[in-house]
């Protein structure tokens, strides 16, 4: 019963040592609350290896948003171009547009090449929102007063087409995910609040956008914060696992090395090396008859211990002074080793 009891409080132990909630701090901690946000390790080293872990990751995954970008203008801008151009009487709207157009492809890549960080991903991604967000017709028209002119001009494609907001808003959304996803979670509340604070910015101001409805555009900036908050709760379910498969590997990383130095301990200790209690407390054979004899006794067995502690290719690295320790007795014992002047 006792053995059981034992064994009991070890794993009890075990469990605790590789409790990720005593090693991360979290946003709150309430068992009414049915998802957590994790923040950082409590350990300030944890939490720069892990994000040295996490920076390839996210870094090549900044790559990627950067070529979509520069495809995504290509393919919702790039066709509109030409017919564009022969509408001379708004040059200040397409000037505006085109500039927006090169910060959605430019910035994203330098982003990428220069500073791959999580702060710079949701700067990048809050840069390229505006970007999207004015290189909408109507709100670009809007900006540089000529919003009665582009109505008369794209009068055949439609009201709902120049005024619909649903390509800014299918935009703005895959953007808060794509952000959110190589980021740690409390960036992505960052962009949940944010988010929504550039549409209403970018949208109440001009009257023509959604029939002129502030109820409605209001309700559309909801529903981004929405899509932006359920990216957080899906980002920080991973993370959470993520730090928690860190922490494990970590921790059995930590134990299986002090396993090694315990062993290797054990071993020159049981082989009495030149650093154990075995070889301190070795009678002195200077009593014995043939004086020639004890030396090559003692030199054999002095030559043997500091052998074993010199060429064990198992040491580890914290003993590396009592193996240049050790080799340098061995010199001496064997006089080869010269004493610098």
């Amino acid at each position: 019963m006792d053995l059981i009891v034992g064994a009991g409080d070890n794993a009890a132990d075990v469990g605790r040592e590789f409790d990720l909630e005593s090693a991360v701090n979290y946003a709150w901690s309430s068992p009414w609350i049915p998802f957590r946000l994790p923040l950082e390790f409590r350990d300030p080293q944890l939490e720069e290896a892990y994000l040295q872990v996490t920076a390839p990751i996210l870094k090549r995954l900044l790559k990627r948003a950067a070529i979509f970008c520069i495809l995504f203008v290509l393919f919702s801008s790039g066709p509109y171009w030409v017919q564009e151009a022969a509408h001379g009487g708004i040059r200040r709207t397409h000037l505006l547009r085109w500039c927006a157009q090169l910060v959605i492809i430019i910035f994203p890549s330098v982003i990428a090449a220069f500073r791959p960080t999580e702060f710079g991903a949701v700067a990048a991604g809050t840069i390229v929102s505006i970007g999207i967000l004015i290189n909408h017709r109507c709100r670009a028209a809007f900006l540089v007063g000529e919003a009665n002119i582009i109505a008369e001009m794209f009068a055949a494609d439609g009201s709902a087409a120049l005024t619909s907001d649903a390509p800014t808003m299918a935009s703005l959304a895959m953007i808060c995910i794509s952000v959110v996803a190589p980021t740690r979670a409390k960036w992505g509340v960052v962009l949940m609040l944010v988010m929504p604070m550039i549409y209403l910015l970018f949208t109440l101001p001009v009257p023509e956008l959604e029939g002129g409805k502030t109820l409605r555009r209001v309700l559309l900036a909801a529903q981004l914060q929405g899509i932006a908050a359920l990216s957080c709760l899906a980002r920080a379910h991973l993370e959470e696992k993520e730090r928690h498969d860190f922490y494990i590997t970590g921790k059995l990383r930590q134990i299986l090395t002090q396993e090694k130095v315990k062993r290797v301990m054990a071993e020159h200790e049981a082989e009495g090396g030149p650093f154990s209690s075995k070889y301190a407390n070795r009678a002195r054979l200077e009593n014995v008859g043939d004086c020639e004899e004890v030396s090559v006794v003692q030199s054999q067995v002095h030559s043997q211990c500091l052998s074993s502690v010199i060429f064990d290719t198992n040491m580890a690295n914290n003993l590396e002074s009592k193996r240049q320790a050790a080799l340098v007795k061995l010199g001496e014992q064997e006089f080869w080793y010269i004493h610098e002047e």
